[in-house]
């Protein structure tokens, strides 16, 4: 499935430094000092989004919105029990609400990461192939979104969900960018119901075209259904 960018320029292994780079903003970044972000690691990683973007990747002890906005007792229980029981249906979510997609179903968003499941099951690791795919994608939907880096998937963005000393980091950086409305299945089950499946498959963001607006509801909000 091909993604096409409007955020240029892309840079490759032969780019020249820092300063020569032209800053990256997307419809949904809610940087309004427009701050240069660029990635150190040469691989893509863009550990930092910026303030207000979801921050970077190092700054777990921030868990505001995904625990409330301030961070509370029981918004931060929702959060952990939701992720400890339906992390399927919370991915889902999270999938769906990075294409710009309202409302997940269950076959196109939860059931590809319920598949992973069920063949890790069966032959032991591939499964973990699958869910590191599914969460890549995620990843690049979301650093898209926050208008970080090219449009292209990156090897960074992998190597950040699936290696084990870095994907609990950026998660957290991932659900710093996003309001509660995105990942909260439950809430949208209460008060639109979930979908079985939509005609159309859509795993990627596509940037707005220049000039236009995104959707103002996928901004950085804390929304609470």
């Amino acid at each position: 499935m091909g993604v096409q960018g409007t955020n240029e320029p892309q840079h490759g292994a032969g780019a020249a430094d820092a300063t020569d780079e032209v800053p990256l903003v997307g419809a949904h970044s809610t940087n309004t000092t427009d701050a240069v972000l660029y990635d150190e690691s040469g691989l893509g990683c863009y550990m930092d989004w910026g303030e207000g973007n979801g921050g970077h990747c190092l700054d777990c002890c921030n868990c505001s919105p995904c625990c409330g906005d301030p961070c509370s007792v029981s918004d931060g229980c929702y959060c952990f029990w939701c992720f400890l029981c339906c992390s399927c249906c919370v991915y889902g979510k999270m999938l769906a609400s990075t294409t710009e997609t309202p409302q997940c179903a269950l076959v196109n968003h939860c059931g590809p990461f319920c598949l992973a499941v069920v063949i890790n099951g069966i032959v032991e690791g591939s499964g973990s192939v699958l869910n590191c795919i599914l969460h890549s994608v995620i990843r690049r939907n979301s650093r898209m979104r926050a208008g970080v880096g090219p449009a292209a998937f990156t090897l960074g963005d992998f190597c950040m969900v699936c290696c084990p000393c870095t994907a609990p980091c950026a998660m957290c950086q991932q659900l710093r960018s996003m309001p509660v409305s995105d990942w909260d299945w439950y809430a949208q089950y209460k008060t639109t119901g979930i979908p079985t499946m939509y005609d159309e498959w859509v795993f990627t963001y596509e940037p707005p075209a220049p000039g236009t607006k995104g959707n103002p509801t996928t901004m950085l909000m804390n929304h609470h259904a």
